[in-house]
């Protein structure tokens, strides 16, 4: 092998790949590594190959078999923690922070449904209430009717709990971040404090309510319980006219109840744009040279379309339209009609609004940070091509400054010729500068254009035996031309042979001249 670029071509399937795997000892993990592993020593044994040399791990800079690039570039698409571009990606979304915006937004959304479906129901259920005329005598003596209502505590304690929550989160950033608060400086540990100050004065202030309103429902109960017991005496007394009265009076007390109830109801109707106008994208931005690498979510758009299609996942296509009129203004449906258009697992229509907040919050969890590289001129929107990508790696590789030998079979894959040769080319010649480099190719620029040091050339004789045959790309003996192999074993080799022979001859013809200058 040379210290420069050494590159090996051949027959297909004549064991070019093996001999890299082989020389490296690594085949991967799995299954498919086992029978890989095992059918090159069956190979080895049948063609009476040997491979004595090794390469340490420790002398090894980098192996991409095939189809390694594309996997690990198509990686960055499953998140960039843990990819082989991790150092590249400093700046990162912030993914907690958005899906916690967009988590709040959806369960606006339907909390905004669940009011006027609640409302439906309870009017579905009320129906027409009749009360006939009755005249009744009026009665000298007393009666007790209506009742005291305990005030509800159901809102402050949600109030409470939610306060209580972000205190402790609050403070839990200042145990688990204190050294980054440290070095922002006073002021930022300052802010902190205050803002627990003003989470535990917010926090008084709800238990104060709770505390109000327990003491005026415990006033409650107390004038309630007298006065049912004064009632009860009331009533022993009470003629059956008296009673006939004081039971239409508690009808219409009923009555008048559920008129309150559904006009409450109606009165607490929301309404909710689905579009998360306030859910900031958020991108991260790292730049390395001339590239970008960008850290985004795997959701390219969070927007109404985006919203849509979360329900659109979890309902029929028919309900779907009326489930978001619903949101966003007014609606029919009645829980039943929600529970029954859900595509799968319908739940009970009792739990319908808990069930479409749970399987929004898993679509929401499911997102995850992806990465790209990128540049400026293609677009930090845009999505690099396979072959662009293969061009960013190639480009990466030769500007890693650590040392080792680099070994890549096939790096033409997906990458066009003139991308080859206007770029590619240039960065393995960086390459060489730093480190032996070992390529298995059936592109001839990587031979030809790339001025390999040494060109090992894998082939059969005529009794089917595995030759090798190595040199320089100039090398001739009487046996063979390493230009002439080149141009007749790989595809399109001749046409890059004749170009480079041209070159050459314009490149000759212009010393001869300048010599002859020289002389004169």
């Amino acid at each position: 092998m040379s210290a420069g670029v050494n590159v090996i071509i051949g027959d297909n399937s004549i064991g070019k790949s093996m001999i890299l795997h082989v020389l490296t000892g690594l085949y991967g993990e799995g299954e498919d590594a086992r029978r890989l592993r095992e059918g090159y020593r069956e190979y080895c044994g049948r063609e009476k190959i040997e491979v004595k040399s090794a390469i340490a791990s420790s002398q090894l800079l980098q192996f991409d078999d095939q189809g390694s690039i594309r996997r690990a570039l198509e990686g960055l698409h499953d998140g960039t923690e843990g990819s082989r571009f991790d150092d590249y990606f400093q700046e990162h979304v912030n993914i907690d922070v958005v899906k916690e915006a967009l988590k709040r937004h959806l369960a606006s959304c339907v909390e905004a449904l669940e009011t006027k479906v609640a409302y439906n129901d309870y009017m579905n259920r009320l129906g027409e209430t009749v009360l006939p005329l009755e005249i009744h005598e009026v009665s000298d003596r007393m009666a007790v009717v209506g009742s005291l209502r305990s005030k509800p505590t159901k809102e402050v304690e949600s109030l409470n709990n939610a306060v209580e929550s972000v205190r402790n989160q609050v403070a839990a950033i200042g145990d688990d971040h204190r050294a980054v608060l440290s070095r922002l400086g006073k002021e930022a540990e300052i802010d902190l404090e205050n803002a627990t100050a003003a989470l535990d004065h917010l926090l008084a202030l709800v238990r104060e309510e709770m505390t109000s309103i327990k003491l005026d429902n415990t006033k409650r109960r107390i004038l309630q319980s007298a006065a049912n017991d004064l009632k009860k005496r009331l009533q022993q007394a009470k003629t059956d006219e008296e009673n006939s009265r004081d039971a239409y009076r508690d009808r219409i007390d009923a009555a008048a109840s559920q008129i309150a109830e559904a006009v409450a109801l109606r009165l607490g109707r929301k309404d909710r744009q689905i579009d998360p106008v306030d859910v900031d994208m958020r991108v991260g931005r790292t730049s390395f040279g001339s590239l970008e690498f960008v850290s985004e979510l795997s959701v390219k758009k969070i927007n109404r379309d985006y919203c849509i299609s979360l329900l659109g996942d979890m309902f029929n296509k028919g309900p779907l339209p009326s489930i978001v009129g619903g949101v966003e203004g007014e609606t029919n449906l009645t829980s039943e009609e929600i529970a029954a258009g859900f595509s799968v697992s319908k739940p009970s229509a009792e739990r319908w609004a808990s069930e479409m907040k749970g399987r929004l919050n898993s679509a929401v969890d499911s997102i995850y940070e992806r990465g790209k590289i990128t540049n400026e001129k293609i677009g930090l929107d845009s999505e690099p091509s396979a072959g662009l990508y293969g061009r960013i790696y190639f480009d990466l590789m030769a500007g890693d400054e650590k040392q080792g030998i680099y070994i890549v079979d096939q790096p033409e894959d997906q990458i066009s010729q003139t991308a080859i040769r206007k770029d590619v080319i240039r960065a393995f010649s960086e390459m060489r500068q730093k480190r032996q480099v070992i390529i298995v190719t059936h592109n001839p620029q990587f031979v030809v254009n790339l001025d390999a040091e040494n060109v090992i050339v894998l082939g059969r004789d005529k009794a089917k035996k595995i030759t090798v045959k190595s040199g320089a790309l100039e090398y001739e003996c009487k046996d063979y031309s390493i230009l002439g192999i080149v141009a007749d074993t790989v595809e399109g080799g001749a046409d890059v042979v004749k170009r480079r022979l041209k070159r050459y001859r314009a490149q000759d013809a212009s010393r001869h001249s300048q010599q002859r200058e020289d002389s004169i």
